[in-house]
C-alpha cells in the first residue's frame, strides 16, 4: 500500500486500513518469495493510444508460481504475463484485456504453476495517454509521463509470488527459522552443512 498526498488545502484523506495475519501451526517447508518485474526508465509520449512497456526475468531454478499482480496507474489499459520456456515454447500466464487501476487485483493460481529452470517470465503493460482517457480519468494527456509515485505519474510493475520448487536456505533448515526468530541468526554459510 502506498499513498501520495497532493499539495493544497482539502486534499487530505482519512484511511482505516486493516491487516490480518494467519499463523501456520505447521513448520514452513517453502519460503514464499516476492518479485517485481519492473521498468522505471520509460516515457509515455502525449497522445499515444497503445504504448507498450515491459520487463522480464529468467528463473534459474525450477520455480512454482503462486500469484501474479500487474500494477500501474491511470493510463494503463491492458496487462499480460508470458512464459518463454527453455524448449522454445511460450505460454500465456495472464491476460488482463481491460486493465483498470481502480480494480487492481492479485490473481492467485488455483493450482500452483510449475516452470522449469531457464524460463523467462515477461510482464507487459500497455498505456494510453489520449485526451479522451485523460478526461475520463483526470490526468493531463498533453505531457509525456514517466515512472513516479503519484497516481498521475505511471508505474510498470509485474509482481509475482513464487517459491523454489526444491526447498533451500531456511526452507531446508527449519532450525535456522527458530534461530533467526530469536534474533540470534548466525551467518547462513556457518549453519548450512555442505553436501
Amino acid at each position: 500500500m502506498h499513498y501520495h498526498k497532493e499539495p493544497g488545502p482539502g486534499t487530505g484523506r482519512w484511511d482505516q486500513s486493516l491487516l490480518g495475519l494467519v499463523f501456520n501451526q505447521e513448520p514452513v517447508t517453502h519460503r514464499v518469495r516476492y518479485d517485481a518485474l519492473g521498468n522505471t526508465g520509460f516515457e509515455i509520449p502525449p497522445g499515444v493510444t497503445s504504448w507498450r512497456v515491459g520487463s522480464s526475468k529468467t528463473y534459474l531454478e525450477d520455480t512454482t508460481l503462486l500469484a501474479l499482480w500487474p500494477h500501474a496507474h491511470l493510463r494503463a489499459v491492458r496487462a499480460r504475463y508470458e512464459a518463454f520456456y527453455p524448449d522454445g515454447t511460450t505460454e500465456l500466464l495472464l491476460h488482463v484485456p481491460e486493465y483498470d487501476q481502480s480494480w487492481q487485483t492479485t490473481y492467485l493460481y488455483l493450482e500452483p504453476k510449475q516452470i522449469p529452470a531457464g524460463t523467462r517470465v515477461e510482464a507487459t503493460i500497455w498505456f494510453s495517454n489520449t485526451a479522451e482517457l485523460g478526461e475520463e480519468k483526470g490526468f493531463d494527456s498533453k505531457r509525456a509521463i514517466r515512472f513516479g509515485g503519484k497516481t498521475t505519474d505511471e508505474m510498470m510493475l509485474g509482481f509475482l509470488n513464487y517459491t523454489h520448487t526444491v526447498a533451500k536456505d531456511f526452507e531446508a533448515h527449519p532450525e535456522l527459522i527458530a534461530t533467526a526468530a530469536s534474533n540470534k541468526a548466525p551467518s547462513i554459510a556457518e549453519e548450512i552443512p555442505s553436501h
